[in-house]
């Protein structure tokens, strides 16, 4: 697998609405379609409130978006053709201001398709075989981002899995999924990118942060 490491420096940027900044990395190696990539960028949503960084070589945008209710996907036409992958941030409301347990389990209204670990231990547990067979593999473990205490998600199955964070801010739940085929997450074997799509989606959740 090939580890990224990036020297960030920030540069400030005042401006109003969605907008897009450079931030030029010291010497940043990062696997990729070229394996390299000299600069990072950031992706500002004011609205909702909330910066994430990517790199320079992929593709922050609002249009065919992989799932109808994502706010944002990021994606590199290379990668996501090697492994039918794709990672994007959904904002979904949570005005109960329920735990992330909770609002899985709860009938709230949602933007994507969520499994609980409760859900999970009924599917391995169902007397419906197909069930059974269909439910993968499940692991889920708390996590802090940007000093957030959320929960990250680790899913595979044979139709599809995802590594997953969820991060809580009072009335609204901020979900960065990485998305790809079969059991990608789970078997080093299945990454045929090499693993660049977990680097990256690793990246991207370690420099979610929110804005006033």
């Amino acid at each position: 697998m090939l580890w990224i490491t990036f020297g960030i420096v920030v540069l400030a940027v005042a401006g109003v609405g969605l907008y897009i900044t450079n931030l030029t990395t010291d010497n940043a190696n990062n696997a990729n379609a070229s394996n390299s990539v000299r600069e990072l960028k950031t992706y500002t949503d004011p609205a909702a409130g909330f910066s994430i960084r990517y790199p320079d070589n992929w593709t922050a945008h609002k249009d065919k978006l992989p799932f109808p209710g994502a706010t944002v996907a990021i994606d590199n036409a290379a990668i996501s053709n090697s492994c039918g992958c794709s990672i994007y941030l959904t904002v979904e409301d949570n005005p109960n201001r329920l735990s992330i347990d909770e609002w899985l389990n709860s009938a709230a209204m949602k933007k994507d398709t969520y499994i609980s670990q409760r859900e999970y231990l009924a599917e391995t547990g169902s007397t419906n075989e197909t069930v059974k067979q269909f439910a993968g593999s499940y692991t889920e473990q708390a996590v802090t981002i940007s000093n957030i205490q959320g929960l990250q998600q680790i899913r595979n199955s044979e139709g599809g899995g995802y590594k997953r964070v969820l991060i809580p801010n009072e009335t609204t739940l901020y979900v960065i999924t990485a998305w790809s085929d079969a059991f990608y997450f789970s078997d080093n074997d299945k990454q045929t990118d090499d693993g660049v799509l977990a680097q990256i989606a690793d990246s991207i959740i370690e420099s979610f942060t929110l804005t006033p």
